[in-house]
């Protein structure tokens, strides 16, 4: 037998299209599916924490949430472009904006404006984290391609992202880790370690060593935005699921590149913020529907998904909302006291639920 046969049939190799189960403390569950819509707006992303706000993105807009028993939600700020990421401390901010910049709002660097990050300009600024208050840990999710062709980005199987540390006093950029598959969210540990999340990768790694340490791998999800939860430990958003169609497809080059030249990009093989909308959307085996519903446990192009994990990587808890809902594309979440608040780009929702919901391991 030859090689290539043997190789196919060995899960792993580089003509295997196996992708992890969602077990343990990542089993599905309907958690998101009871959680409270505090706002229904358009793609909402990149929930923070400011002086006792709570603050998010939508489109050009920064909004600010009142949380309280009749929640209200008000434009802070709007923008020439997209809002890619926010990134706070005390009165400061920083914002990363589709038109490849950076911008400083609020505090000692107030006005304070980046296109350029060491030897390379800012293409696609999709995560920042201050370390402290003059130090911004920058994530540049690819150099070919803007944050919101992510999913161009993804089938062309680029790895262009990069993770630099940048000193606003001196100017000092320093290159952390470089040739990364999309870095989409950061999170600086009490440590000193940086955690990066590799979504083309379908990783965490800790970028803060001279080599990166892998900290969690071979997710069964793509993971976005991670931030802090309770003491000890990191909440990890999932904006889609992996799934077998999609890794066949990226092994399959010649049928890749013709779908990426003649199709319209919502009917690609790919990854989704939301699904179901549109009849002329691919499907894979196990998801076609039973009289008129799509089952929960369907193969979806989206999947919503909110994780914690500990800081050695073992996760801990998980919070679903599977094929048959609607709350997608989990793109960010913010502990508030007791309370976990989280963005579904997907379905446009705001949600608050119980930190104590969900499955736990």
């Amino acid at each position: 037998m030859s090689i290539g046969v043997v190789d196919f049939f060995n899960a792993g190799r580089r003509h295997s299209i196996s992708v992890p189960s969602m077990d343990g403390a990542l089993k599905p569950n309907d958690s998101l599916d009871g959680a409270d819509v505090l706002c229904e707006i358009a793609e909402p992303d990149n929930l923070v924490g400011q002086n006792g706000s709570v603050l998010f993105s939508s489109g050009r807009r920064i909004l600010k949430l009142d949380v309280q028993a009749q929640p209200r939600v008000n434009c802070v700020l709007e923008f020439e472009s997209q809002v890619t990421f926010l990134a706070v401390n005390n009165d400061q901010m920083a914002v990363g904006l589709e038109d490849g910049e950076v911008r400083f709002i609020g505090g000692r660097f107030n006005g304070l404006s980046l296109r350029r990050i060491g030897d390379r300009a800012v293409r696609a600024p999709v995560a920042a984290c201050f370390a402290d208050d003059q130090t911004l840990i920058l994530a540049l999710g690819s150099q070919r391609n803007p944050a919101s062709k992510w999913r161009r980005d993804l089938m062309e199987g680029r790895a262009s992202g990069s993770v630099w540390r940048l000193d606003l006093v001196s100017g000092a950029a320093t290159l952390l880790c470089d040739g990364m598959g999309y870095p989409y969210g950061v999170f600086v540990g009490p440590s000193g370690s940086i955690y990066v999340s590799e979504s083309w990768r379908h990783r965490i790694v800790d970028v803060a060593t001279r080599v990166p340490k892998v900290i969690a791998e071979d997710l069964p999800f793509y993971p976005a935005r991670i931030s802090a939860g309770a003491p000890g430990e990191v909440l990890v958003c999932g904006f889609a699921p992996r799934r077998q169609l999609v890794e066949f497809v990226l092994r399959e080059w010649q049928f890749l590149q013709q779908m990426l030249a003649e199709m319209p990009e919502h009917s690609w093989i790919a990854p989704a913020l939301s699904s179901g909308n549109d009849y002329l959307e691919p499907l894979q085996a196990g998801q076609v529907r039973f009289h008129g519903a799509v089952k929960s446990w369907s193969p979806s192009k989206s999947y919503g998904l909110l994780a914690t994990m500990d800081m050695s990587g073992h996760f801990l808890q998980s919070f679903h909302c599977r094929a048959a809902g609607v709350r997608h594309g989990i793109t960010s979440a913010l502990r508030l006291g007791s309370q976990l608040l989280v963005t579904s780009k997907g379905g446009s929702l705001v949600l608050a639920m119980p930190h104590t919901t969900g499955n736990k391991q």
